[in-house]
């Protein structure tokens, strides 16, 4: 289980695509999370043979007691990832770097100023060359079915810095109708190839994973035998090998952004994974209501080798 702990909702990009979109608009949550909450959140954790939180936002790093928030996690002894756009000031670069390899990191380049802006793009890749050099970091893309990707060019000057990729697609935000149709889901197979081929090209040998979000139908059946060669793991959302539980500052939890304006628990006198299992419970209950209406209906659907179980729930929710 991948526990997301979402420390600020302060971002300093406005991405489109951006899944926690619901989350940083609302005045109902606290902006930023307080050390107290995030020593609950921490408390709450009790399986010890997986100690590793994801601090996410927002931009994680704009919190204001971002060193008190690792000071804590490493007293802990937990392993932390970093979910950042990269976008940042030489004393918060200089904080991080401090952490060595206490702290790993995922960057966001699939933000506004990455693709648009090469100095901030040069920026960003400068950071990923010199924390790659001491810790683990990846880089995460972000892409709808008319994602270009001429930007990935410059990449290959950091190619060597980078441990591993991570594509996802632009998920449902909750409380808004689709950016896009399920009709327009058979170009994202192209997209994908496009990419991985661009990354194979420049030198990338390392891992490359699929986010949330991904079905079946985006594929054809060579696309989908390409991938199968170069990704690590070819799951489908909610079924793939293991699941995330989002926790907020208001110290509530959620399983899937798309839902979390609809269903989400206290973490208050219950363990993270007790509450994991609830909220994927719920889940569950959703996908079965939509199983025999839609879901049966797919060509790809099934379990196994090949086939696709239905991770398109928040898109046929959100329609």
């Amino acid at each position: 289980m991948h526990i997301n702990i979402n420390i600020t909702n302060y971002c300093n990009q406005k991405c489109i695509f951006c899944f926690a979109g619901a989350e940083l608009k609302t005045e109902q949550i606290p902006k930023n999370m307080s050390l107290a909450t995030f020593s609950r959140i921490l408390a709450a954790h009790t399986d010890n043979k997986q100690k590793t939180i994801r601090l996410m936002g927002g931009e994680p790093c704009l919190h204001e007691n971002l060193s008190g928030f690792l000071d804590l996690a490493s007293k802990k002894k937990f392993q932390i990832h970093i979910f950042s756009n990269g976008i940042l000031n030489k004393e918060t670069v200089a904080l991080l770097a401090s952490y060595k390899d206490r702290v790993a990191y995922v960057f966001n380049i699939s933000t506004p100023s990455f693709q648009h802006n090469v100095l901030v793009r040069n920026r960003v890749m400068r950071l990923i060359s010199h924390f790659g050099q001491i810790t683990n970091v990846g880089v995460s893309l972000t892409i709808t079915p008319f994602t270009t990707t001429d930007y990935l060019e410059d990449l290959k000057t950091v190619c060597t810095s980078i441990h591993n990729v991570r594509i996802g697609v632009a998920n449902p935000i909750a409380g808004e109708k689709n950016s896009y149709s399920l009709k327009d889901f058979p170009r994202f197979g192209s997209v994908m190839v496009n990419i991985i081929s661009k990354l194979r090209a420049m030198g990338y040998e390392k891992h490359i994973a699929l986010n949330c979000g991904l079905t079946r139908c985006m594929f054809s059946t060579t696309q989908f035998s390409y991938m199968k060669k170069h990704v690590e793991y070819m799951g489908w959302s909610c079924f793939a090998k293991e699941g995330n539980i989002d926790v907020s500052s208001d110290e509530t939890a959620f399983h899937c952004f798309p839902f979390s304006r609809e269903y989400r628990l206290p973490i208050k006198g219950r363990s993270l994974e007790a509450t994991s299992n609830k909220l994927f419970a719920h889940h569950m209950q959703i996908w079965a209501q939509q199983k025999n209406s839609i879901c049966k209906k797919c060509p790809h659907y099934g379990f196994g080798a090949d086939r696709c179980p239905g991770p398109c729930l928040a898109f046929q929710h959100n329609q």
